[in-house]
Formats: structure tokens, sequence, C-alpha cells
């Protein structure tokens, strides 16, 4: 009884903060897991990551350009469980995506301007696990201080 109540107050938390913040975009997969898409911008991201502290998702995950770790939007998502069954797909227009996925291990697969990366998380029973994933963006290149002679 304990969960589906704090689950409630999450939900209600929840619809408070992305009715203050248009940019995100809260929704279910057909299976009905909940999920938010964000972070453009200095003060969504924070919004975010403070969100995170009072909603129950399973998983954190941002896109960032490699190297440089410049957030990245426009990013293709899809990911399968360990049965190979599609839980979540669609295209992130915000580098994080917050996800409540029950634990196990999922494949997830982005895709941006071509470049397809793969990465295996697995989530656990009860807290959260963050994760980034990194893509070859032209252009970018790493934080002064870090070049490699």
């Amino acid at each position: 009884m304990t969960n589906i109540f704090v689950r409630l107050a999450a939900s209600a938390l929840l619809a408070a903060f992305t009715a203050s913040s248009p940019a995100l975009t809260q929704d279910r997969t057909p299976a009905g897991v909940p999920f938010i898409i964000g972070g453009i911008g200095a003060e969504e991201a924070a919004a975010l990551e403070t969100q995170l502290a009072y909603a129950p998702f399973s998983l954190a995950l941002r896109t960032a350009a490699h190297g440089s770790g410049a957030y990245l939007a426009d990013v293709d998502l899809s990911i399968q469980d360990e049965a190979g069954q599609q839980v979540f797909q669609r295209r992130l227009d915000g580098p994080y995506l917050l996800i409540d996925l029950p634990p196990g291990r999922y494949v997830l697969v982005g895709v941006h301007q071509g470049q397809v990366e793969r990465m295996t998380v697995t989530l656990p029973r009860s807290g959260r696990r963050s994760a980034v994933m990194y893509f070859i963006v032209e252009g970018e290149t790493r934080p002064h201080g870090h070049d490699e002679d």
C-alpha cells in the first residue's frame, strides 16, 4: 500500500513539475511505463536532475557528444528487454530520458545522424541506474586541457 501511495504522490508531483516546463515530454509507453524526455537548456536540465530525487525512475539516460560531453538531442532510441521485446522507441527531443522500467537487463540502441550506439544496462530491484550514451559528433572536441599530444 505504501508503494502505491509513493507512486501516486510522485505522479502528482511529476504532473505539476512538467506543467511548469512545457518543453518536457511526459508520457507512457503502450505498456504503461512512465517516462520524461527533456533537458534542453541549463535550467531545464537542472530541474530534471532535481526531479530525480522525487520520482521513481529506474533509468536516467543522458545522450552526449563524445569528447566534449555536450548534451545531444534528436537521438532515435529503442530499448529491448532480455527477451528481445521492444519496450520503448522514440526520438528524444532532449538529452535526458527518465523511465521507470522493471528490474532487469536491457539493450539500448541509439541513432544520431546515422551513427548507431549500443549499450546494455542492468536495472536494480531498487534504486536507479544512470547512464550516458556517447556519439561522435563532427566539430566536437575534447574540453580544453584534455588534448592528447
